[in-house]
């Protein structure tokens, strides 16, 4: 993160023009290329030089102030990265340690890189139940339930107008006229597909929601049971997920389906302000001055579409911390989100610097993985002599492992939460006692070398010395 704000730091300069003590970017350019010239090794240094060359020679003279402006400002933002790694340099050691302790849960519970498979099938089903229901919605004709409901016939039908039999007393009678009228009304449908979708959303959301609990529990006894010896120590750890998996059902399904209905109603309302959006633009159009009342209607809606989605993203991040709590701890929903409140003012650089180093993995692995895969699959069909356009195996490719990874970057992001949780607990209730040397070295905790082997024996020998949360489930 840093390389790449120094870079386009300086591309910024290079474009502005910009005179720093008579230096400028295309100076300092020639004399790392004169440099490189007159040493031994040149190699990727020359090349690196080469290509900023040609990104600095494609700039546009003519203008330069926009690049003055980029320039500065990462400049600026740039001195607020470095001192912010250098004064947190700590926390960072910490995460480093959280992240290298996740790679090792996978040793023990491999199948737990494959569980969101499952979550992600059953959400396709649920999805196309969705597509399913809303063809019916929009599609079905009042003919539709006389098909149905076989003998049923619909009196306001031209054939039974024609027949004569409407003249008849007693014979023009529908007892389904009023279902007729209804469902096929643009007044029903609407409504209908609104509430399909918020069902759709309220699914998906308990679906990832167990998932994620049930991650978090099996990581969870990991934590704290890795070491355990005995009868015991066999039965924890024997069905890891399963186990995770029906307490998540038994206990917590509540406080799972409780924060899928919250999640799902901020995505419902950004769904709703999204569509306002894409109606009031189709409306003002693209010549609407910029002073016109429609146009100040739509900056309205955007900068309120921009709220909604960091309320969305908020209480997301939050509820899906508060699940760790749920399935670690045992809480309510309600209570494990006021704990996760607190754990925030509690820990709060450490827990921005977690979410940043998440979400820089995930970006990384996300498309580096996907584009390796790729990339090596693209080469070797070319080299391929039957081979016509290597092209589009080569984008399902892409497609397939940006997916899979994906997925795999969810799970890590869930145990690396939750290791979080557990190394905070360890150490306030338990001086570390359970934490790996990796870890105790990073929280500077004392650290013993056998307290592994008697953390297990004493943990499967005595219920004192076991989390008391642990106990109550």
């Amino acid at each position: 993160m840093i390389a790449g704000l120094l870079f386009a730091t300086f591309i910024c300069f290079a474009w502005s023009g910009v005179k720093i003590a008579g230096v400028s970017g295309a100076s300092l350019l020639s004399s790392g290329q004169s440099l490189v010239n007159g040493s031994a090794v040149a190699g990727g240094a020359g090349t690196a030089l080469d290509y900023t060359s040609n990104i600095v020679n494609a700039a546009n003279s003519d203008v330069t102030w926009p690049y003055t402006v980029g320039f500065i400002i990462l400049l600026i933002l740039t001195f607020i990265v470095v001192i912010t790694v250098v004064a947190n340099r700590r926390k960072i050691r910490i995460c480093a340690a959280i992240v290298k302790e996740a790679t090792t849960v996978f040793t023990s519970m491999p199948l737990l890189m494959f569980f969101p498979s499952c979550t992600m099938t059953i959400g396709i089903v649920v999805v196309a139940w969705f597509l399913f229901s809303s063809i019916l919605i929009w599609n079905t004709e009042a003919e539709a339930f006389t098909t149905a409901l076989g003998m049923t016939v619909n009196s306001s039908s031209v054939e039974f107008l024609s027949s004569g039999l409407a003249s008849v007393p007693g014979v023009s009678v529908d007892p389904i006229a009023e279902i007729r009228t209804t469902v096929t009304a643009d007044s029903f449908r609407a409504p209908a597909q609104l509430l399909l979708l918020f069902g759709m959303l309220v699914l998906t959301q308990f679906i990832s929601a167990t998932g994620w609990c049930t991650m978090s529990g099996a990581t969870y006894y990991w934590y704290f049971f890795r070491n355990a010896s005995g009868e015991e120590a066999d039965e924890r750890t024997k069905w890891p997920i399963t186990r995770a998996l029906s307490r998540t059902v038994y206990y917590n399904s509540g406080s799972v389906a409780f924060a899928a209905f919250v999640i799902a109603i901020c995505d419902l309302v950004r769904i709703i302000i999204q569509y306002i959006e894409r109606q009031i633009s189709a409306k003002v159009g693209a010549k609407a001055s910029c002073c016109s009342y429609g146009m100040l209607i739509l900056m309205v809606v955007k900068c309120l579409s921009c709220c909604v989605y960091c309320v969305q993203k908020t209480v997301k991040f939050i509820s899906y911390y508060g699940l760790v709590f749920v399935a670690c701890q045992g809480n309510s929903f309600c209570l494990a989100c006021y704990r996760t409140f607190f754990f925030f003012l509690q820990h709060p650089g450490q827990v921005g610097i977690n979410a940043l180093v998440t979400w820089l993995l995930q970006i990384f692995a996300s498309f580096s993985i996907p584009t390796f895969c790729s990339g090596m699959f693209f080469f070797v069909l070319q080299s391929q002599a039957g081979a016509r356009n290597p092209l589009f195996p080569t984008i399902l490719i892409f497609c397939l492992g940006f997916f899979v990874a994906s997925m795999c970057m969810a799970v890590f992001k869930c145990v690396i939460t939750t290791i979080f949780v557990c190394c905070f607990q360890d150490k306030l209730e338990f001086e570390g006692k359970y934490m790996s040397k990796r870890l105790a070295k990073a929280f500077q905790m004392p650290y013993n070398d056998k307290k592994e082997g008697a953390a297990g024996s004493s943990s499967s020998a005595a219920d004192d010395d076991c989390p008391p949360e642990t106990q109550k489930l």
